[in-house]
């Protein structure tokens, strides 16, 4: 299966369209050029043994005329007249490997073109010779033909089969024969086949050269358009992917705070959660290989719905001025199930998402202590998601030095020895000492996007529902 998979990938590849290209033009010229040589082979033999027909015809037309004007009555063997029509048969012009001959009354050979040098030609007969008509395609001997037009037609002669033309003359009571063996036409069309073959091979080798290089120029051609337009889709795919995530961030910050603003008196605590938050993991980063800058920004988003199931609580319990019940205090604390399970929920609609996933590990256990005295899970060290334990870091810092309407505001510096003192206990200890090392932007960041109002410091200590809950 692996096997014919990578097979059918190969021949969709780059590679594997430009070979089947260049494998079907090759078989395309091939097979064409196969068939095109055998029709141009078998049309080219009947033109040339038609044309050696109309040759013959031709030869034996002109030879007759001349032969009465030399020879005005009938002869014999050496005779006068015999000699001026054997000398007309030896000087007449015929194509390579045609014969022109005389024949008496009776069939015999009265005049041929070697008869002076070998005598026993005279000897050889062809009344009996039968000659297929061209024009009848009856079978007729030759000692009955005394037609005085020229007909054609062919023999099988000790030489082989022959093309003829023959003709009557009633006045010399001779018969005019002109033959041509086909075994000359056959070597005619296939030299004339042969240098067709390599003239059509020359042809096609360049025209293939022709097509292949213009099947890759034409490829790399589309390959440089291929990349042009994956490049021009990757930009806007980016440009899509960035906006989507920019609107979905915002969607989820912008219900974040629908739910922050149920217990908060500022609309700047999300800012400064995901701001420190921020801060915290890029200087945690230094010691921590896991913590990349796309995890960092999953964070800030992440960070925001921290408190997003405070949505579930009752009013009367989460807006409560004073210390709760403990009853109270278990309701409060189910707001990391409840944000956690709405994250979730949405999870399974949406399917993985890194976000997410994330977003409910921060709403689950961001109240969870480094030492398990947390809720809800009593989760301990690294049991607890990372993302948890900055989030936890962070949180406490901004419910430290931030007034609320069941509490006043601690200084940075009162918030700040909260945090130190409870690392190993509450915090992640590391991530305590990357806290220390960058608290001075955390006191910034606090100075500039708090009001007035929970910028007061106290002197109060770090008592309070802010801290359990």
């Amino acid at each position: 299966m692996v096997r014919s998979r990578s097979k059918t990938a190969w021949l969709f590849s780059r590679n594997g369209v430009l070979s089947a290209s260049i494998a079907l033009q090759v078989l395309t010229l091939g097979v064409g050029g196969f068939v095109m040589l055998q029709r141009a082979e078998s049309g080219l033999s009947e033109k040339i043994g038609a044309r050696a027909i109309d040759e013959n015809r031709r030869i034996a037309t002109n030879f007759a005329a001349a032969l009465e004007k030399e020879v005005h009555n009938p002869f014999t063997y050496d005779t006068p007249e015999w000699l001026r029509a054997q000398q007309l048969v030896e000087r007449f012009e015929v194509p390579l490997g045609v014969t022109v001959l005389l024949l008496d009354d009776e069939g015999r050979v009265l005049c041929h073109p070697d008869l002076r040098q070998d005598a026993t030609i005279r000897t050889q007969d062809y009344s009996w010779q039968p000659i297929r008509l061209d024009d009848t395609n009856d079978v007729v001997e030759v000692g009955w033909m005394r037609n005085n037009e020229v007909r054609t037609g062919t023999t099988n002669l000790l030489s082989g089969n022959s093309t003829l033309a023959i003709v009557y003359s009633p006045k010399l009571r001779a018969r005019l024969l002109v033959s041509q063996p086909t075994d000359n036409l056959a070597a005619a069309s296939a030299h004339v086949t042969e240098d067709a073959l390599m003239m059509a091979s020359i042809a096609g080798i360049a025209l293939l050269g022709v097509s292949l290089v213009g099947t890759v120029l034409l490829m790399r051609k589309h390959d440089a358009q291929l990349r042009s337009a994956n490049a021009r889709l990757e930009i806007e795919v980016d440009r899509r992917t960035r906006k989507s995530v920019a609107n979905r961030d915002g969607l989820i910050f912008g219900l974040a705070k629908l739910a922050d603003y149920r217990d908060t008196d500022t609309g700047k605590h999300l800012e400064r959660i995901c701001t420190y938050c921020e801060m915290l993991a890029n200087e945690a980063a230094k010691d921590n290989p896991l913590i990349t800058h796309g995890w960092v920004r999953l964070l800030r988003t992440a960070a925001a719905m921290h408190d997003i199931g405070k949505v579930g609580v009752p009013d009367h319990v989460l807006l409560k001025r004073g210390p709760l019940t403990p009853d109270e205090r278990a309701v409060i604390q189910t707001h990391t199930i409840i944000g956690a399970d709405t994250l979730m929920a949405i999870r399974s609609v949406v399917g993985e998402d890194e976000l997410i996933e994330m977003a409910a590990q921060v709403a689950m256990s961001h109240h969870e202590r480094w030492d398990g005295t947390g809720y809800p899970h009593g989760l301990a060290r690294e049991q607890i998601p990372l993302a948890a334990r900055l989030v936890a870091i962070a949180d406490v810092y901004d419910a430290l030095t931030t007034k609320r309407v069941y509490k006043p505001a601690l200084s940075h510096a009162q918030a700040s020895e909260v945090i130190t003192s409870n690392a190993g206990t509450h915090f992640d200890p590391q991530l305590v000492e990357a806290f220390v090392r960058v608290q001075s932007e955390f006191a910034r960041v606090r100075d500039l996007l708090a009001s007035e109002e929970n910028a007061v410091a106290g002197s109060v200590t770090w008592q309070g529902r802010s801290a359990a809950a």
